[in-house]
């Protein structure tokens, strides 16, 4: 397979009656997932889409997630998941910055779209799930329609492994969204990571649960392309727990918040999760308690990785082996550790010239490898500044012990990573900064026991003025939503170099001091 539109009609030879996809009440057979994704296929290029076109999609976790990169990739279309938490003025973003001709959504989202119409000259085509009747009358079109529909989508010209397949949004440290490009080979050489580092067998049931409009999608479709029967879900803990047990899940990926959720939901209402083969957790590392707490609960199943949405997530693996917590003090060091660089990927820790650092020394951790995507959506310069000489610049600072495991340590950017979601303090400042009260800020993140990073503010108050926690919440909530500060502190003055620039490593240790690592 090359691109993502070869993935299904393998999978329905292969696999024909073997269920494919669980979400809710609905279960799909391959064979079906594939007539499905053949259908919309050909009804997105019948309302004119044409190859490169990009199909935006807000919606929580379900099947049609799932069916949807590879129904893309049959027509050539380029996916664009969004966040459903974000609000309208972020919508319309992403929506702008990628130029979508079509949307895919719920009823909850109807209105956004509808009033941001006239700010979208490139969207045209509006496709409803679940809608009302009025929404389908007023010219929206209904998604499982389309899929039941039967159609054969007629030729779309070559479509290269290289070609753009989703665009993920994630911040900069200017608040201002990036598309990250997606390229099928970077989706199919990360799902054969997977499968060759966890290992995926294709007898095995994998549970979708960590958001779709984030990276871990490309983490789920790599137990789809295994052939794996796989259960999509949006996360709650009791349902999670509920959804293990019933369908003798083997294989999932968490948050550590989510982890902490679900092992805290057992002790009030106990469930047999012994089906659970491999438990794995990304995006932030585990606190050690949480990890040791999880295996006494749960067992030797823990698998940490690390990743970025601009290497398609897997680089390193932490394995289930590695997880000893009563090993030898050198083995329990690396508990806190993201592993070793797996078999397809490059990783390093280098100084400022590009140079490996020795065992023990602290520099940037770079990547390279099938996995590493070719830049940002319509942004070159910003593409020039991550990616030199083929590495990818993460931002992370990191060291390697000297069986080279790594260890971050901190990050050279100002990202907070918040319960496993990305928030870029820049953002939140420019909205504080228009409170008429507030002469300075400074937002970080600050050590969260649920969250593992919390977002703070620290103000500096105009002479006089006087505002509660509660109103710069009120303030904050509209324009930030989930992303807004958790806690504020005031402060008279913040620190500052000599040529203005706020010394946020300076406040940061007022909250971090006394802890091995500067990151959680």
């Amino acid at each position: 397979m090359r691109t993502t539109g070869e993935v299904t009609e393998k999978l329905a030879l292969l696999f024909p009656q073997k269920t494919a996809l669980i979400s809710g009440t609905t279960r799909l057979t391959f064979k079906e997932v594939h007539r499905q994704v053949q259908n919309l296929a050909a009804a997105l290029l019948e309302q004119g889409l044409k190859p490169g076109d990009r199909v935006a999609m807000i919606m929580k976790n379900n099947h049609r997630y799932l069916e949807m990169p590879f129904v893309a990739g049959i027509a050539g279309l380029i996916l664009v998941p969004i966040n459903t938490m974000l609000v309208q003025r972020e919508v319309q973003l992403i929506m702008q910055d990628s130029g979508a001709r079509a949307i895919i959504t719920t009823e909850s989202h109807r209105k956004i779209i509808e009033d941001l119409r006239p700010e979208l000259p490139d969207l045209s085509i509006l496709i409803g799930i679940d809608m009302t009747q009025e929404a389908y009358d007023a010219g929206w079109l209904n998604f499982d329609e389309m899929a039941a529909t039967e159609k054969t989508p007629g030729p779309v010209g070559p479509i290269s492994e290289d070609d753009p397949s989703i665009l993920i949004y994630t911040s900069g440290t200017t608040g201002v969204p990036k598309g990250v490009i997606i390229t099928h080979r970077m989706i199919l050489s990360n799902a054969t990571n997977f499968i060759l580092e966890t290992p995926i067998a294709s007898e095995n049931i994998y549970m979708a649960t960590s958001p779709c409009h984030h990276v871990s999608l490309l983490s789920h479709l790599s137990w789809v392309v295994r052939g794996c029967t796989v259960v999509a879900t949006p996360f709650e803990p009791l349902s999670v727990a509920r959804l293990i047990e019933a369908e003798k899940v083997t294989d999932i990926l968490l948050v550590p918040t989510m982890v902490q959720a679900v092992l805290n939901s057992l002790d009030t209402y106990p469930r047999d999760l012994s089906s659970l083969k491999n438990l794995i957790f990304a995006a932030a590392p585990m606190p050690e308690a949480l990890l040791r707490r999880g295996i006494e609960m749960l067992g030797p199943i823990f698998v940490q990785m690390y990743g970025l949405t601009e290497t398609s997530s897997l680089c390193t693996i932490l394995s289930k082996a590695d997880h000893n917590p009563d090993g030898p003090p050198e083995v329990q060091s690396r508990l806190i550790s993201c592993g070793r660089e797996i078999t397809r990927v490059e990783v390093r820790v280098v100084d400022q010239q590009g140079q490996p650092v020795p065992p023990g020394e602290v520099g940037e951790v770079v990547i390279k490898g099938d996995t590493v995507t070719p830049g940002y959506w319509n942004k070159p310069e910003e593409t020039a500044a991550t990616i030199r000489n083929g590495w990818l610049y993460t931002g992370d600072l990191g060291r390697v012990d000297q069986a080279n495991y790594i260890f971050l340590v901190d990050r050279r950017k100002d990202m907070i990573i918040s319960g496993g979601v990305n928030v870029y303090p820049r953002e939140i400042e420019e909205v504080l900064y228009k409170h008429p009260a507030i002469q300075d800020v400074a937002v970080i993140g600050v050590p969260d026991p649920k969250w593992g990073e919390a977002v703070h503010a620290v103000l500096v108050l105009k002479p006089g003025a006087i505002v509660t926690d509660e109103e710069l919440d009120a303030f904050c909530k509209e324009k930030l939503g989930f992303k807004r500060p958790r806690s504020y502190g005031r402060w008279s003055e913040l620190p500052r170099n000599a040529t203005g620039k706020i010394l946020k490593r300076t406040i940061r240790d007022q909250y971090w001091s006394g802890r091995a690592r500067q990151i959680v």
